[in-house]
Formats: structure tokens, C-alpha cells, sequence
């Protein structure tokens, strides 16, 4: 990775692979450095314009933010999602985002 960070023709394969680290990180219950990478993720994609992988980096921030107990900032990703990102990029992830939605919007 370090290799891929710091030049512009390689920002996609970074980003790709902070993307996965998060996703990892995630299911090993590191949610805090999750977090970390899946943020560097989601500034890359935002950088390079590619809206879809960008959604699909605020369901996974936003599922962590929610494993981690913080509400706030779940929903937050999840607004960001809802209002950055076109409808078609967000499609596929349309039924995550509803049911992480109602988890956020009603804990307990």
C-alpha cells in the first residue's frame, strides 16, 4: 500500500486497498482502525469522483460508526450518503441503507 499512496496513477489501487483494509479491519472487531481506513477510502474515491465507491465506502463507515456504539456519527455517513451520492450510485446498497436507517433511527 505504501507503495500505491502517494502517486496520482495509482490513488484507485489505494484507495481499493484502504477500502478492503477497513472492511477487514471491521470483521476482526477493529472498528476503531476500520474507521481509519475506510475515512482515507472514502477521501480517495471523493478525490477521484467515483460517486459509487464512495456510497458503498459510507455504508461500510456508517456500519461501523454503528458497531461502535456512535450513533451520531452513523447516522451522519448514512445522511452523507443519502445526500451526496446520485440515486443510481447508491442502488445497490439501497436496502443496507434502510435497514441501517431504522438500527440508527430507533436503538434499543
Amino acid at each position: 500500500m505504501r507503495l500505491s499512496e502517494n502517486k496520482p496513477d495509482m490513488q484507485f489501487t489505494y484507495a481499493e486497498a484502504e477500502r478492503f483494509k477497513g472492511i477487514s479491519l471491521h470483521h476482526l472487531g477493529k472498528i476503531a482502525e476500520a474507521t481509519l481506513a475506510q475515512e482515507e477510502a472514502l477521501e480517495y474515491y471523493e478525490q477521484m469522483g467515483d460517486k459509487q465507491r464512495a456510497a458503498w465506502v459510507l455504508v461500510e463507515l456508517g456500519n461501523s460508526y454503528l458497531a461502535n456504539g456512535n450513533y451520531p456519527a452513523a447516522l451522519n455517513a448514512y445522511n452523507r450518503l443519502s445526500t451526496r451520492c446520485d440515486r443510481k450510485a447508491i442502488s445497490p446498497h439501497k436496502q443496507m441503507y434502510s435497514i441501517a436507517w431504522d438500527t440508527v433511527s430507533s436503538p434499543g
